[in-house]
């Protein structure tokens, strides 16, 4: 299937690249180009090049095509097909969880932390919300309170951001109530 010229532009373009267009578009098929091209023409390794995708899904789809391009491109290049299954392609939060396993000491993290499942997530979430209310200086309940700080602090924990913004107005303005 031949490339459009705009797939072209992005597979050829220099340094790095982030591809966003609808389902059914090619994109896995032209990250497999760019990728192929970072191989065979620029001469990296398949240790070298990360390549990141949304879904585990779409990261299984990609390293299939690369090795699949790799096989009929480059049939006696064993060693780049052995390094293809270690290369970094993978998902945002998988690359992020190798990071913080690799650099875990540098990170203050204890060197068997470990990744919180959802439910996980949510139970300790839940917790550290309740110490944190309990935390919070009493003067500030006369001005908003402890119920409604309650119902309010997982939306301002979603959007870190708009919290110096909903503190700085009084309550009844805060849109998400």
């Amino acid at each position: 299937m031949p490339l459009t010229p705009e797939q072209h532009q992005a597979v050829y373009a220099k340094g790095s690249l982030a591809v966003t267009a609808g389902a059914g578009t090619g994109k896995t098929y032209m990250l497999a180009q760019r990728y192929l091209h970072h191989l065979r023409d620029d001469g990296y390794s398949p240790l070298e090049v990360v390549a990141i995708t949304f879904t585990k899904k779409a990261a299984l789809e990609l390293r299939s095509r690369i090795r699949a391009m790799i096989a009929q491109e480059m049939p006696d290049n064993l060693e780049m097909i052995a390094e293809l299954d270690a290369a970094p392609i993978c998902t945002f939060h998988s690359l992020a969880a190798q990071i913080c396993r690799d650099r875990a000491l540098d990170l203050g993290l204890p060197p068997d932390f470990r990744i919180l499942d959802a439910i996980e997530s949510q139970l300790w979430l839940e917790e550290a919300s309740l110490k944190t209310l309990n935390r919070l200086p009493e003067p500030l309940y006369e001005q908003v309170p402890y119920h409604l700080l309650q119902a309010i602090l997982p939306q301002l924990l979603d959007d870190p951001l708009s919290v110096q913004a909903a503190f700085s107005h009084s309550s009844e303005s805060w849109p998400f109530l």
